[in-house]
């Protein structure tokens, strides 16, 4: 990312200086450099959640350049409660009269999940023919998967829909397995508050 300062929901931090002005033996901070991707580096967006996600896997035979298999991998960002919290490292610098200093963001309640896998096999009877299949998730409000849809290498398509206890509103249940959920969607949102 650098020489860039930004790049989506990633931010670097800018380095800067802390003294006491009035400081008589305050001096001069000339071999210190402030701005952004110098030393010693302050902590950046912390952006592991949206890194090292496979996008993209070959599978070959050997000393052939033709792949046999192939997958492909979308996200999607999640976001719950997402909120964007400030930091602040200090260090003191060798003279001990000054500091360096960023404020660097936090980010939390953000994540990517899978939103498509999509995979790419070679026939078995001809193998220069691609057979694909493709998996959907659909996530619902909580970020938690609702549906899986696959669509087979045939083109029939498989659902399979996924319920959590908050999807089920009761006022007054009745049945032990009804009571059951309303009383665990009340402990939920007790735990919340």
């Amino acid at each position: 990312m650098y020489p860039s300062v930004a790049d989506g929901d990633w931010q670097a931090t800018k380095t800067r200086i802390a003294r006491n002005s009035s400081d008589a033996n305050c001096g001069t901070v000339e071999p210190y450099m402030i701005g952004y991707g110098t030393s010693p580096y302050p902590f950046a967006t912390n952006y592991d959640f949206g890194r090292a996600l496979l996008s993209k896997q070959a599978e070959f035979l050997e000393n052939s350049t033709t792949p046999v298999r192939e997958r492909t991998v979308t996200y999607q960002k999640i976001q719950r409660n997402a909120a964007v919290l400030r930091g602040v490292k200090l260090k003191r610098m060798q003279t001990g009269w000054a500091y360096f200093y960023g404020v660097y963001n936090i980010m939390v309640g953000t994540g990517y999940a899978v939103s498509q896998d999509v995979v790419k096999e070679a026939s078995e009877e001809a193998p220069s023919i691609m057979l694909q299949k493709t998996t959907d998730y659909i996530y619902n409000s909580f970020g938690l998967t609702r549906e899986v849809r696959q669509t087979q290498t045939d083109n029939s398509i498989t659902k399979k829909i996924i319920r959590y206890a908050k999807d089920y509103v009761f006022t007054s249940p009745v049945g032990t397995a009804a009571q059951a959920i309303k009383k665990l969607n009340e402990t939920i949102a007790a735990s919340a508050n």
